[in-house]
């Protein structure tokens, strides 16, 4: 079983969190999770946003059928960023090393409130199913239980409830990470102040959410679907093995990752072009305001490779983010159950569920 819930058979011996309980071990775990990958973060947004050609050869890359679609006004050029290490060392060296951590204050909260939502509405989702459809159908019981579809479903739409939740601070933390020097916004606060005033107000705080939903809710779909379908396997027992938990969010995470990424790619791209920090993007995007608009634009100039800009540091980023958030959330969530089932006497047998 993953984490969130109390999947299983509803005894009144068993042990259960509290909605507050459940609330700090996803905020610890996304806090923790957030502070050790924040420079592949860096690094992934600056690949994302880099507009010049993935390689001299784009023109070959790109289906006929497709279109011209490259600004005049961008030459074709060495890329700045060419590789994950590259990259670090790049930033570290013109910008100092504490770059790498740049925006890290607004992820640090976005990721916390979005891990505590997730996995709080994923425990709640799944309570509700084990009350209704899974007490009432047997066949659903049987067949879906515990299994993919599952934890497919109620990690989707958890996903979802998450990512508007914490949407603006998202848009700040991009923001902040993909400035150089000199810097355009000295704080979280310059960020949200220039977007109100200049590019419409709230609205503008929720640019690009459009296909964040669309990635998101997919990716943490899988995410959740093939996490919960490698533990069903006896491929990870978080309260025995936690390194071979690691592992299992590790494959989850990267598998669900390579999935989405196109879109992952879009947003940011959407997220940034009428940003000052980072004009050669609105110039290469030309005002595109669909996924679809903008995905053409992709594959149109540098060919379906394009799609995948900048996905090495992304998987260098989730596949140890997801392995981390999960392992330290069911570790975090197994210390309150234990200190919470510590019987009174000997006369007190307390019963812990799957985590």
């Amino acid at each position: 079983m993953i984490p969130g819930g109390s999947q299983g058979s509803a005894t009144s011996d068993v042990v259960r969190l509290s909605k507050l309980e459940e609330l700090l071990a996803g905020g610890f775990a996304g806090g923790i999770s957030r502070i050790c990958i924040a420079p592949l973060d860096v690094a992934k947004i600056r690949f994302q946003l880099q507009v010049d050609p993935v390689s001299p050869f784009g023109d070959s890359a790109r289906p006929k059928w497709w279109g011209q679609v490259q600004p005049a006004s961008l030459s074709i050029r060495r890329p700045k960023y060419s590789g994950v290490l590259q990259t670090l060392i790049t930033i570290a060296r013109e910008e100092g090393p504490s770059a790498l951590w740049k925006g890290n204050a607004a992820a640090e909260g976005l990721w916390i409130g979005y891990t505590a939502t997730q996995f709080l509405v994923y425990g709640e989702l799944v309570d509700l199913l084990h009350r209704t459809l899974f007490r009432r159908n047997e066949w659903a019981r049987n067949n879906f239980e515990g299994g993919f579809v599952e934890n497919l479903v109620t990690g989707g739409l958890a996903g979802g409830v998450a990512t508007v939740t914490t949407y603006p601070l998202d848009v700040i933390r991009t923001r902040l990470a993909a400035q150089g020097e000199p810097k355009v916004y000295q704080s979280s606060m310059c960020v949200v102040r220039s977007i109100l005033r200049n590019e419409g107000g709230v609205p503008g705080l929720y640019r690009g959410l459009g296909p964040v939903l669309v990635s998101i809710a997919p990716g943490l779909a899988l995410t959740f679907g093939f996490y919960g379908w490698f533990k069903s396997i006896g491929w990870g027992d978080s309260a025995v093995h936690p390194v071979a938990n690691l592992g299992v969010g590790a494959m989850a995470g990267g598998l669900a990752k390579l999935a989405v990424y196109p879109l992952d790619l879009v947003k940011r791209r959407m997220q940034m072009q009428y940003s000052r920090a980072t004009p050669q993007v609105g110039e290469w995007m030309g005002g595109t305001k669909t996924v679809l608009e903008s995905l053409h634009r992709i594959v149109g100039r540098d060919g379906v490779r394009g799609l995948y800009r900048g996905v090495i540091p992304a998987l260098a980023k989730a596949v140890p983010a997801t392995a981390l958030t999960f392992t330290v959330y069911e570790q975090t969530k197994l210390y309150f159950l234990r200190k919470k089932a510590m019987p009174q006497s000997d006369m007190d047998p307390i019963s812990i569920p799957a985590v």
